[in-house]
This record gives C-alpha cells, structure tokens and sequence, in this order.
C-alpha cells in the first residue's frame, strides 16, 4: 500500500459503527429506566398488597374477636351437619368442636322440636333469600333442655347452599314469661273463686243463723235438736272449704302478728307424728331463725295441708323433712316473677313419695286440680297454700321428679318487729241491750242478722245500703251504739260509708264484715280506726263475742 495513502486513513472507527454503538446505548439505557420504573412499580404494588394483607389481617382479627366473644352461639350448618362454629356454641351444646362438626345438628335437638326446625332448613319454610327465625329447645350433654330463639341466614358454603344460624339462650327469659303466664292465670282463677266464695258465704250465713237460732229454740231433748246440730256441722264443713277459696284467692289473713315460725313447725310435726306413725318425720330448725309477720292459724293451715300432701304421696309409709332457714335474696339471684329481693323465713318440706310430672307440677296449685280420684280429695289444699302464702307477700317453689318424690320451699318475709312476751286477753259476752244499726245490701242478711241480734237482747236498726246507714246515724248518732257495716256494697262502699259516719262522730264503734276474709281493704279500714272485723258466716256465740269485745271497749 502506498504510504501516502496509509496516513491519510482515519483513526476513528467508521460512520456505521459510531452509529450502531451509540443505538445500543441509548437502548440499554432506555430499558435501564424502564426496568428501574417497573420495579418501583413494583415495590409500590408490593407495598400496597402488604397494606391490603395487613388491613384484611387486622379485619379478621376483629372479626374472629367478635366471633368468639359473641354471646350467642354462631355456625355454619351444611347438610344438616355443624361445618364452622365459635366457642359459644361449645359451651352452649357442652361439646367439644370436632364433635359437633361429626353429629348431626338434629341429634342437639329436643325431639318434639325436630320437626319444625327441620322445615326452616329444608322445607318450604327455609329461608331461601331472607333471614327466618324460629325459637326451640336444645338438649346439652347433661340432659338439660334448654330454649333457644334462632336468626337463620342463608349463606354459600363452599360453593353450596348452607345456613349460617345465631342461638341465643332464652331459657331464663322464657321461665320469667311461664311465671307471669301462670301468675296471670292464677289470679283471674282467684278473682273466680273469691267470687264464688263471697256469695257462697252470704247463703251459708242465711243457713248457719237460722241453724243456730233453731238450736236455741229447740231443747237438747229434742230429737230435731240432734238433727239440726248435725246441719250445722255441715255448714262448718261448708265454711272451712269456702275459706280455702278465699284463702287461695283473695287474702284471709284474720290476725296477723310477729311470729316465731320454728314454734309452729315443731306443735305441727308433732300433731302429725301422732297422727300418722307410718311416716318418720326428721326437723332441721335454724336456731337463729328471724321473725316473720304471719296468721298463725294459716301459716298452721299451710304446714298441715303440705304434711297431708306428703303423706298421700306415700301410701306404704316413708320419709317427711322438715327444715326451716334464714335466706337473704338480692337483686341478682333467680327468683320468681315480682318476688322483692330481701330477708325471708324459709320453710323446707320434702318427702320420698311417688312424686310428679313437668305437666302435674304446673297444676297442683289450681283449685279444684287433684291427682286421687273422685270423692277422696277436694283440690283446694295446695290451691289455699298457695293462696296464703302469696297474701302473706311470700312464694312458693316446688321441685319434684316421677319416683324420685317432692319437695316444696315456702319463703316467708321476714319481719323486725318483736315478737311479744304476753297474748291479748280478749272478752267476750252472751248479750246486751244496746243499740246495733245493721248494714247490708243483702236482704237475707238482714232477717237473719236482725232475728241473731233480737235473740241476744240488741235493739237492732237496718239499712240495706250505704247512702241510707248514713242518712240514719246522722238522724240518731246518740241512740245507735254500734254498727255491724258490710264491706262490699253496690251504692257506696264499706270504707266510704265507715268514712263519712266518722265525720259525723270521731266515736262512732264500728264492726266491719264481709263474705271475703280480712284482705288489704279490709286492713286498711281497721288502721284507720274500725273497731273489729267478723266473717260471714257466723254464728250467734261468734256474734255476740265479737260485739262483747267492741262494746267492752268503749
């Protein structure tokens, strides 16, 4: 090559190949910026993603938090079979998890509910768009039953129609409700029998004042004496079933007063032990028992009629207990319906008898409801414990299992009051020659009321209403010296009339009567200063006793 030509060549690389390096380059670099971006892109989708993962872990947390804590039971039901469920549902059913996941959710079901659970899941009842609910008892390891009141939603589950269901436990809510229903019923069947009872009175006062009018005319050798005492036996018969009525409907608390309920127990177990010598009657008295305002002869009355109870459930002969205790009820124990929280006296009677079923248990305290047959028992012992005990502002449990026996808690307010050292001397006469206004809307009462007072020396006025006795003693509030005032009246009432002869004289020595017992109106006229109360129906020693001991004093 010539010389010349060799030094003129460039030194560089030529025009093509600057260009291609320089394209490489720019490419590198391009995609340098490219990949930096797509991994910022990157970075900011992965810190996004974690973001998501950490808000949604978060969420499931609450969400497991609230799920577990809740207080009802929630799970999942496919197929009939629990598939997920939190820890009340365990606690409610008493199972562990994985085996109520193998059991079938029919098997935790009461039978007589099956049915009808059976159709909101699977019938025509389920709930295919809406949430249904539905109430129902559940049986738990132990054997208890249980109610519970169901929310079903319809849910997916695992790309398959299941349930998902809330169980919220109803059980004390519906014992509350039975206690109210059943109070209810027992009051209207109270009002019921207090009626029956009041008007009943009424007639056996028209049969027992002739009946003892007739004993006094006739001699004792008579042979119609003998007679007649035997119609008054039956009256007496008739009166004792009529204050059961009303000692079961509307109060009959005749004397109330600070009572030592051991001292009652103990000449009441020991009546029955010499009575019944088949049974083997055991006593467990508090010492320190409290005081407790009763009628002792109805708190007697009660005792005796549980006793007899007790002892027809034991025919062969058995066990009879006896406790008495100090119970103190604060606003958090379970206690009946409207029972006030506070001290009671509580009387404990059990006994190892044939015992009753759920179905005889809810009845026993209805008047007139027996379990012996026909002619061997009236139905009004258990109905006038009730009765007495409630009026007494108490209440009565009563626990028992088919041949397992029964036991019967009566609970008692107790009192602060002392109970006193000395009874009250109370004197009585055969007779008078005062002045007696008698008041009655009845006019039965008022022939035999009238020809009773006659027969025992009273001068006797009558008014067969309110309006017309006060009309009466204001004409002649110096002649009349006492009033026998009827409580019930169609114009104006016992208490009203009792008022406004006050108003005409602060002296005024009124007896209050009535076919009902001394109930909270009654009580309330003789705080107000009523001399003295006396049932119908009464005969004439009653009579004349009770208007001795108002006229006596003064």
């Amino acid at each position: 090559m010539h010389p010349i030509l060799f030094l003129k060549r460039p030194h560089t690389p030529p025009a093509p190949f600057e260009n291609g390096a320089e394209y490489i380059m720019k490419e590198y670099l391009s995609w340098l910026d490219t990949l930096r971006t797509r991994t910022e892109q990157l970075q900011a989708e992965l810190a996004e993603r974690r973001k998501i993962e950490e808000e949604r872990r978060k969420s499931e947390q609450k969400y497991r938090l609230v799920f577990e804590n809740a207080s009802d039971a929630i799970f999942v039901l496919h197929r009939g079979r629990i598939r997920f469920a939190n820890r009340r549902t365990t606690e409610l059913l008493g199972r562990d998890l994985p085996e109520l996941m193998r059991t079938p959710f029919s098997d935790f079901v009461f039978a007589d509910d099956r049915q009808m659970l059976a159709a909101y899941h699977d019938g025509p009842a389920a709930p295919l768009h809406q949430p249904r609910s539905c109430t129902f008892r559940i049986v738990t390891r132990t054997g208890e039953k249980r109610w519970v009141q169901a929310a079903i939603v319809p849910v997916t589950w695992e790309g398959l129609p299941a349930t998902l269901n809330f169980l919220r436990d109803i059980s004390q809510q519906r014992r509350l409700e039975e206690q109210f229903h059943k109070v209810q019923r027992m009051e209207s069947i109270g009002t019921l029998a207090g009626g029956i009872a009041h008007d009943f009175n009424n007639l056996l006062m028209g049969i027992l004042g002739n009946v003892s009018l007739a004993l006094m005319d006739i001699p004792p050798s008579d042979p119609a004496h003998e007679r007649i005492r035997n119609v008054e036996k039956y009256v007496q018969n008739g009166i004792a079933l009529t204050r059961q009525l009303l000692a079961f409907a509307r109060g009959g608390r005749y004397e109330v007063k600070p009572t030592d309920i051991n001292a009652i127990v103990r000449e009441q177990n020991s009546l029955f032990r010499r009575t019944y010598k088949e049974i083997t009657l055991h006593e467990q008295l508090a010492d320190d028992l409290w005081v407790t305002d009763a009628d002792q002869g109805q708190i007697k009355q009660v005792l005796m009629n549980l006793y007899v109870n007790a002892r027809q459930a034991m025919p062969g002969g058995g066990d009879l207990s006896v406790q008495t205790a100090n119970v103190a009820i604060g606003p958090d124990h379970d206690r009946p319906y409207e029972v006030e929280p506070g001290r009671y006296v509580c009387i404990t009677v059990s006994d190892t008898g044939v015992g009753m079923d759920e179905a005889t248990v809810q009845k026993i305290f209805e008047p007139f409801f027996t379990t012996r047959k026909m002619g061997r028992g009236t139905g009004l012992g258990l109905a006038s414990v009730y009765g007495i005990v409630k009026n007494h502002g108490g209440f009565i449990n009563v626990k028992s299992e088919k041949g397992r026996g029964s036991t019967f808690t009566v609970y008692l307010p107790a009192s602060e009051k002392k109970i006193p050292m000395t009874p009250e001397n109370i004197q009585s006469v055969t007779g008078g020659t005062e002045t007696v206004l008698l008041v009655d809307d009845e006019e039965m009462i008022l022939d035999i009321g009238s020809a009773m007072l006659q027969k025992l020396g009273y001068r006797v006025l009558t008014a067969s209403g309110g309006r017309e006795a006060i009309e009466l003693y204001r004409q002649r509030p110096q002649e009349i010296d006492l009033v026998i005032l009827d409580m019930i009246m169609p114009d104006i009432g016992g208490g009203d009339v009792y008022d406004e002869l006050r108003r005409i004289d602060p002296h005024v020595r009124v007896v209050l009567s009535s076919g009902y017992s001394l109930n909270g109106d009654a009580e309330e006229i003789l705080q107000r200063g009523c001399r003295a109360f006396i049932q119908k129906p009464f005969n004439l020693n009653t009579l004349s006793e009770k208007i001795g001991e108002v006229l006596a004093d003064g």
